[in-house]
């Protein structure tokens, strides 16, 4: 809870390059700080702007790293300029072979680099690989929390072990989105509630954990407690969770608990732009047949078959309507939803088996480009549509996918582009660009470890599909069979009542003008038209007795 991206510099001239691997025992007298601003009036360069506080937290990195020689010096120089890039590029020339970089402040230090240079989920990772952060170096530790605050969007993608450590690093919030990404189920009610306690009320991560609870408390049988979760976070500041969602959420506990009137209320609360209109409405005519009114459910089910939401609706809504036209005694129409069905979801069954085969297709691969930065809606697949199981777009394990791997796909380019750049950087012996071709290595091994993953949820949502549209071939099997038997019952009760005038049965299709089923405008429906519909049935499924009169004769 189903979620991204990411200076200029000159490259160090040769000249540069020789003062510092010769003056680097001839000037051992000079002060550090002396000897790198040498450095840069012999290079010529100016040093570029940088951050007052930057500055002054990295010169207490010198202590550390007062053993390792010159070159650790010209990379602490590049730090206090603010130029990270150079530090990153500097790195195995400076610590290469040396006891530092294993270090927890160097390993915590390296981390820092890739984060800075575009590199953030894997300069976090990086960091938090550190068993013992106490070992860390404070100004180490400054220099991250000044980089990494916890808003920064690589916390919604990292994957690593929190430990309270780090809570004390970098607050609550990172905590939370860190953590809170594994808490999905029944059972993480309890951790749930533990990590609420330490979020402030009014925050958008407090509203963010209410609704990963109260789903965890439905999810649990527990619905009256789920309710009062989601009471208290419909009304939070800083929601990050969609109203109609929410709504549709409560119509949900209702329903399950028999409020069956506040349920259909709050269903129908749901606008038709929404993503959950469709379900919603669904989910209403199951309301209204618990409440003994098929009736309504053969006119919500009416908007809910137009060929126009082909590929949005589900195999459900077909059942429920033959089985509302059951239960009036329209076997026409029944029979006619049983070949609607089959006409519309065999070629259904179609594309999501083929897509159960291959999810590599060109329609995935256009959703996972739209929904790398923004919630897309069935509207926005276009054609697409057809092609896409029908929950892609509000499956959350499956966008967190997405939206990870896009931000490692960020990352992987930036690191090709850092390999580039560091090419006119003379300062790199042979094979010191090794660190930079291993983390983009990395990187891309992971970009296309995210691609599978979303791949194989995907086909994972065409088989769910396959198996409602199986599920619900099965129960209308089971309509069939009770059609044909309530027509022999009923052909029964005619004969046996057969008399000068002809019996009728109200409610089927050819009834009596004032019991017909009716829709307007059944060739063409218009937008405005739809979840409009209205159907009267007074008195179906009824057979005039013989009258008085004939019975005496």
């Amino acid at each position: 809870m189903r979620v991204t991206n990411f200076g200029p510099w000159g490259p160090f001239r040769l000249n540069l390059v020789r003062l510092g691997l010769v003056l680097g025992t001839a000037v051992a007298a000079v002060p550090a700080r002396a000897e790198d601003d040498l450095l840069k009036i012999l290079d010529g360069e100016a040093a570029p702007a940088q951050n007052e506080a930057v500055a002054k937290t990295a010169s207490e990195l010198r202590p550390l790293v007062a053993d390792e020689g010159a070159e650790a010096r010209v990379f602490i120089g590049h730090v206090e300029n603010g130029d990270f890039e150079r530090a990153f590029f500097h790195w195995p020339v400076a610590f290469g072979g040396k006891s530092f970089a294993a270090t927890p402040s160097g390993r915590a230090l390296y981390g820092l680099l890739l984060f800075k240079n575009g590199l953030a989920i894997n300069g976090i990772e990086t960091l938090m690989a550190v068993e013992t952060p106490a070992e860390i170096a404070a100004p180490v530790i400054r220099l991250w929390k000044e980089a990494a605050g916890d808003q920064h969007q690589a916390w919604s993608f990292v994957r690593v072990a929190w430990t309270p450590e780090w809570t004390g690093i970098f607050g609550v919030a990172a905590e939370v989105r860190v953590i809170s990404r594994a808490l999905y189920g029944a059972e993480q009610s309890d951790a749930l509630r533990e990590l609420i306690k330490k979020t402030t009320v009014g925050t958008r991560e407090r509203a963010a954990l209410q609704w990963q609870l109260a789903l965890a408390l439905a999810l649990g049988d527990k619905a009256g407690e789920a309710a009062q979760v989601l009471s208290l976070l419909m009304k939070a500041p800083n929601n990050p969770v969609s109203p109609d969602l929410m709504t549709m959420t409560a119509a949900r506990l209702l329903f399950q608990n028999g409020y069956l009137d506040a349920a259909a209320q709050y269903y129908s609360k749901i606008p038709k732009s929404s993503d959950h209109w469709i379900d919603a409405q669904e989910e209403l005519a199951w309301t209204e047949m618990r409440r003994a009114r098929p009736q309504n459910v053969l006119a919500i089910t009416q908007t809910l078959v137009q060929p126009a939401f082909n590929g949005q609706t589900g195999p459900e809504s077909h059942f429920l309507r033959s089985l509302a036209q059951l239960k009036v005694c329209d076997y026409p129409g029944a029979v006619e939803s049983l070949k609607t069905f089959r006409a519309r979801f065999r070629p259904r069954s179609a594309e999501l088996l083929a897509l159960q085969e291959n999810a590599a297709t060109p329609a995935v691969d256009r959703f996972m480009k739209g929904a790398r930065d923004r919630q897309l809606k069935m509207a926005d697949l276009k054609a697409d549509v057809h092609a896409l199981p029908r929950m892609i777009t509000r499956d959350a394990a499956l966008l967190d996918l997405v939206r990870s791997g896009a931000a490692l796909g960020e990352e992987g380019k930036a690191a090709e582009a850092l390999f580039l750049r560091s090419m006119g950087y003379e300062a790199l012996q042979p094979g010191a660009r090794a660190h930079i071709a291993e983390a983009q290595k990395r990187i891309d091994a992971r970009v296309r470890a995210a691609q599978s993953a979303v791949y194989a949820a995907v086909k994972q949502l065409a088989e769910d599909e396959v198996r409602e549209i199986s599920d619900q071939l099965r129960k209308l099997h089971i309509v069939e069979a009770e059609i044909l038997q309530q027509i022999a019952v009923a052909e029964k009760r005619i004969i046996a009542t057969r008399a000068e005038r002809p019996s009728e049965r109200r409610g089927t299709t050819g009834s009596a003008a004032k019991d017909t089923i009716w829709f307007p405008a059944e060739k063409e429906i218009w937008f405005d038209e739809l979840a409009n519909f209205k159907v009267d049935i007074k008195k179906g499924c009824q057979a005039k007795a013989p009258s008085a009169s004939r019975k005496a004769m």
